[in-house]
């Protein structure tokens, strides 16, 4: 079975285990990112990956969130993606599995940049 993130005519398809994985950890370190709504938006994507994508393992990127909401979660999933390459998130038993998962997340984190027309730009500051 596959889990996709989609959103317009892009598509990213990755195995359920990897799509919950993806999901638990961009909802974790979005947890620790300190903005006006991300309470909210931790929140709402929290419920949803509990009721539904644990589930069906599909998430309309363009249809689930808004434009603040996709801003939020590129950078969520762009941290994600740092945080695996620096081994500082995710299992130190095997490293098999880890440059798929961050390929994984920055494509997400792109796609979401691209929805909502906000480029992230990396600096040591915003990690």
């Amino acid at each position: 079975m596959a889990g996709a993130f989609s959103a317009e005519d892009q598509h990213h398809f990755v195995s359920n285990k990897r799509f919950c994985a993806l999901m638990e950890w961009a909802i974790e370190v979005a947890s620790e990112i300190n903005e006006a709504q991300a309470a909210d938006f931790v929140a709402k994507m929290q419920q949803g990956y509990d009721e539904l994508y644990a589930i069906c393992t599909d998430i309309d990127l363009d249809k689930e969130l808004d434009k603040k909401e996709q801003v939020f979660w590129s950078k969520a999933f762009q941290i994600v993606g740092h945080r695996l390459f620096n081994r500082t998130l995710g299992s130190t038993e095997s490293d098999d599995w880890r440059p798929s998962a961050i390929a994984d997340a920055f494509t997400i984190s792109r796609m979401l940049q691209k929805l909502s027309g906000e480029y992230l730009v990396y600096t040591k500051q915003n990690f």
